[in-house]
């Protein structure tokens, strides 16, 4: 009997954990890494992400030598033959012999030892390449082809499709199974000349003040600049949302939903010394990294906060900019968060939207007269999206507020990421997370 390895048995754990409640899956990959090699975390982090990216194409793969479907079989047989199937499929570095021999491994690993032949037969089906699954064609179909190549739920390929056509929808599935590239946003433009060229970057193709590192680049921490406080890591989806707000030298701001505490950053940096950012969040372990950043960059001008914005006013007088990056469905941001796109429902939508909508209510009243309240989401969907801003404009807390077209903010960004006035970013066109984003001015 050979023995599990490290990677697998972790990633095994984690799959368990989504097969049942889809969940925090980096926090959950933290938890079961915990006393691995650094390489032996990169392969459970790969094996997870690839798995995750790919379920339904694994699925079809399985399908043929099932006598009922894969999610009733047994929860460890389902893992195992999940991670046996995505290291025969998609991983060339594997051998096969290899792949169906771990497989059985992490079955009986996860409590499903007496599947262990089952899964053995199995695995060696699908490593015979008898019966690849029937992907339709992209040319002709592409949404049919996205749902199994791409693994993406044929709802949320309509959803795309309403908004970009059944290619443009098919363009942003693959985007989403693309591992992103890390993007840096510096605390200053003389901190991005000194760092840029030993940093090996290229220029944001959203903002020119972004920089985006080499395919591969890991651990950020080791890298120049980092222990000096010059920059952090931030997509640049969300900058835009950051730069929409345009925070002048002195201003005052709150960051209404603040973690990981980015765009807080972002704030504090183009407020200078004489302003102030405050960062709010319900949760005070999500403040831990923003904490960390603050100490390390020297934004002295943040001062975190825990707060409930639903239970009353967090500002004891308005403020000249407020941000809101609420709470949302996150499906703009499948390609870093792989699980999100199964862990929807269409019905989620309309809960998101109510609260979004409070929290909008909630925080409007934080903003002065003649100020600016930037509302962003990383999702797409008109339920998160226009339909909120739409009812806030025609509510009474909305009424002082008028939508200010993004690209008088910010002229430099391409037409192509604006639309009605609003940002719009994806990742197949500005190789961006999907955010959407609104200003919306107070009348003096």
């Amino acid at each position: 009997m050979s023995r599990l390895t490290a990677d697998r048995r972790a990633a095994g754990q984690v799959v368990s954990r989504f097969l049942q409640r889809p969940g925090r899956l980096d926090q959950w990959l933290t938890d079961a890494s915990r006393g691995l090699r650094d390489e032996e975390r990169r392969r459970a982090r790969a094996l997870v992400y690839a798995l995750l990216r790919n379920r339904t194409l694994l699925a079809a793969w399985i399908a043929p030598w099932l006598s009922k479907p894969l999610d009733r079989q047994p929860l460890g047989a389902q893992v195992a033959l999940l991670i046996g199937t995505t290291e025969l499929v998609l991983m060339d570095g594997v051998p096969d012999r290899a792949a169906v021999d771990q497989a059985v491994e992490v079955a009986r690993a996860n409590g499903a030892p007496r599947q262990a032949g089952f899964v053995n037969a199995v695995m060696r089906r699908i490593a015979s390449r008898e019966r690849p699954p029937e992907i339709p064609d992209r040319a002709t179909d592409p949404l049919g082809w996205a749902d199994i190549a791409m693994s993406h739920p044929r709802w949320l390929l309509d959803r795309m499709a309403a908004l970009q056509g059944p290619q443009g929808a098919a363009e942003w599935a693959e985007a989403n199974n693309a591992e992103p590239l890390t993007v840096l946003a510096f605390r200053s433009p003389a901190d991005r000349e000194t760092y840029a060229e030993a940093l090996h970057g290229v220029p944001g193709r959203l903002m020119a003040s972004a920089l985006r590192l080499p395919p591969g680049t890991g651990n950020v921490t080791v890298l120049p600049g980092f222990a000096e406080g010059a920059f952090w890591v931030q997509d640049e989806g969300a900058q835009v949302a950051a730069a929409l707000l345009g925070v002048q030298p002195g201003d005052v701001v709150l960051d209404a939903c603040a973690a990981p505490g980015g765009k807080a950053l972002y704030a504090a940096a183009a407020a200078g010394p004489d302003g102030a950012v405050g960062a709010v969040d319900s949760d005070e372990r999500r403040l831990v990294r923003l904490h960390e950043n603050i100490a390390r960059t020297g934004l002295t001008t943040i001062e975190p906060m825990v707060a409930d914005l639903l239970a009353g006013p967090v500002v004891e007088e308005p403020v000249d900019r407020v941000l809101l990056d609420a709470p949302c469905s996150g499906l703009g941001i499948i390609r870093r968060h792989p699980d999100a796109r199964h862990a929807r429902q269409p019905g989620d939508l309309a809960r998101y939207a109510e609260r979004q909508g409070a929290l909008l209510e909630a925080v409007a009243p934080a903003v002065r007269p003649g100020g600016r309240l930037v509302y962003a989401v990383c999702t797409f969907t008109q339920e998160e999206t226009d339909d909120v801003v739409e009812r806030f404009l025609g509510c009474a807390a909305g009424a002082g507020f008028v939508l200010r077209d993004a690209q008088e903010v910010l002229p430099d960004l391409p037409s192509s990421a604006v639309l009605g006035g609003a940002v719009r970013t994806t990742p197949h066109q500005h190789g961006a997370d999907a955010f959407f984003a609104v200003a919306l001015d107070r009348r003096p």
